[in-house]
């Protein structure tokens, strides 16, 4: 052990993992300038003394200090507090410590009450009791902390939800998940209006038969975790959930159909639903270009019967006009559009003009023109071939003139944990990222091809497969005839290419990382907008390279 006397003004003192630290070790006590004490997963020590001396210590972590039974004196001053996985049983007295912001006992799972006194931390933001399975009465007191915004209470043997809920009006994320709700008939309908400020909502596993009726009522909801339970239906007002970006219902068994669902929804993943027969409206709001990754997982869905086509005609009807629709100073900060629709089937959908039983597509003659701006993207995988799946990824590369120009991924899922899903699933959707800068330089006659493949992650390997089938579409913008007395001519830009320096695009764009010629983003934006009437879609490749660019800068600098 150092002689911490040696070093009085040390703030920060971080021995994470320090297996043979002593019980005691006198010299720390003189660190009266202290911050930080960061003893995560010191296990060498029951009890911890800390000196009422330290009047600035503000966090403290001694999570997975397994053998710690007895929490420390702490002074005044401890705003976050880190108990996560230790044995103490109660907690002392803590009313003193009215600057608390966070106090996370996770995975606690000797702790069998929680003082009276906790009402008392009128500071407390977040508060983190997940796995205190011994933690079989929460006192009513818990309703006044006003200032929670985040309260985990995750496999916690709970008959209901407790009634102090809904006095924390100024919850942001609540969590239930895995606390076997006792009972399981329904959830209470409890005045959710309170929670207007919720973006977050986690019941994943409580047994839930009956969701409430007025689940619409959570205005600012984003995220909503509803997996595993045992409703076979969701209720009608959730379509008024206007906020709502996600939605998880993973392994609800029991679920039969899907009424109309929230407008904005991005993101829905509903795998192993193996009794879901119906869905209402859904496909007419997804594929919709937004800019921001959309999906919808259906895997092992067997009995879902649906027709894409109203999704496809989003793709269809949004290509021309979605890129029109934000400026560039909200384009600079936002990311390109990306979809997939996953569920169970064999067949190509008939809107795909160019098809294929192999795993990729030669493009015809003409394929490329200053109006493309897109490729609708379709593929068949037999994936039940494959056993203690992790990962799944389906990518592609778009490959011209023999050479790779851009790469991007349709689908992608994770946490599997050796699930085997069964049949043959279709992939549906599309990926911005595959329209490079580098397609402004090339000839009209350039030959050109798509390639795609699977990427299989399993425990002890990664396995890279081909495609049954596949499809693509081409998307084309409709002619802009606003924005043809400024563009220059594809034979003029080649011409500016050949004498430029470097005979680099990207450099007579003045965005170019690798020989660094970076001019403003608003410059090289200009130009861009006078080379390509749909210069948008190419200029997060632009951001791309600036962030590129800089980092680089940051690791040699630094």
């Amino acid at each position: 052990m150092p002689d911490f006397s040696l070093i009085p003004n040390l703030e920060s003192l971080i021995l994470e993992d320090c297996t043979n630290l002593l019980e005691s070790f006198s010299s720390i006590h003189n660190l009266h300038k202290l911050v930080i004490l960061n003893l995560r997963g010191c296990k060498g020590f029951d009890n911890l003394p800390i000196s009422v001396y330290w009047k600035s210590l503000q966090e403290v972590n001694l999570s997975n200090c397994s053998n710690l039974k007895t929490v420390p004196y702490l002074p005044c001053t401890v705003e976050e507090l880190y108990l996560n996985g230790t044995s103490i049983k109660e907690l002392l007295s803590i009313e003193h410590l009215y600057r608390l912001v966070k106090l996370s006992l996770r995975k606690c799972s000797r702790l069998e009450r929680l003082p009276e006194s906790i009402r008392e931390l009128k500071s407390l933001k977040c508060l983190y009791l997940s796995g205190c399975t011994k933690l079989n009465r929460l006192p009513n007191d818990l309703g006044t902390l006003m200032t929670l915004e985040e309260l985990e209470l995750e496999e916690i043997a709970l008959a209901n939800i407790p009634t102090f809920v809904t006095s924390l009006i100024n919850l942001k994320t609540l969590s239930f998940a895995k606390c076997k709700m006792q009972n399981r008939s329904s959830i209470p309908l409890i005045h959710l209006s309170v929670f207007q400020k919720m973006t977050k909502l986690n019941l994943v596993d409580c047994c839930i038969k009956v969701l409430p009726n007025n689940i619409g009522e959570l205005l600012s909801l984003e995220y909503l975790y509803l997996d595993q339970n045992k409703f076979e239906s969701l209720p009608v007002s959730i379509k008024d959930l206007s906020k709502l970006r996600e939605l998880y219902i993973r392994n609800c068994q029991s679920l039969k159909s899907l009424s109309e669902l929230p407008s904005n929804l991005l993101r829905m993943e509903a795998k192993n639903c193996i009794s879901l027969e119906s869905i209402s409206g859904l496909l007419a709001i997804f594929l919709s270009m937004p800019d921001s990754m959309e999906g919808i997982d259906f895997i092992n869905c067997f009995k879902l019967k649906f027709d894409v086509t109203d999704a496809l005609l989003n793709i269809e009807r949004n290509a021309d006009v979605w890129y029109r629709l934000i400026d560039n100073k909200t384009r600079a900060t936002t990311s390109l559009a990306k979809a997939c629709i996953c569920y169970p089937g064999s067949e190509i959908p008939k809107w795909f003009a160019l098809q294929s039983n192999t795993s990729f597509i030669e493009f015809p003659a003409g394929w490329l023109n200053d109006n493309l701006i897109g490729f609708g993207l379709c593929v068949v995988v037999s994936l039940q071939d494959y056993q203690q799946l992790r990962i799944i990824r389906v990518g592609f590369s778009l490959v011209v003139n023999e050479e790779i120009i851009s790469s991007g991924r349709l689908f992608i899922s994770e946490g599997l944990k050796g699930e085997v899903i069964e049949s043959d699933h279709v992939f549906v959707g599309y990926d911005y990222s595959i329209m490079s800068l580098q397609l402004l330089t090339l000839n009209l006659n350039s030959e050109g091809s798509i390639v795609f493949f699977v990427e299989h992650v399993t425990k002890n390997d990664n396995v890279i497969s081909f495609v049954n089938k596949c499809g693509v579409t081409f998307l084309y913008a409709k002619d802009d005839d606003l924005r043809r007395d400024v563009r220059v001519d594809r034979d003029k830009r080649l011409k500016t290419i050949n004498c430029s320096i470097n005979d680099c695009l990207k450099c007579c764009l003045n965005c170019c990382e690798e020989h660094d010629q970076w001019g403003s983003l608003q410059g090289s934006y200009e130009i861009l907008n006078r080379w390509s009437p749909h210069s948008e879609i190419y200029k997060q490749w632009m951001i791309h390279e600036l962030i590129c660019s800089e980092l680089k800068k940051y690791i040699v600098y630094n």
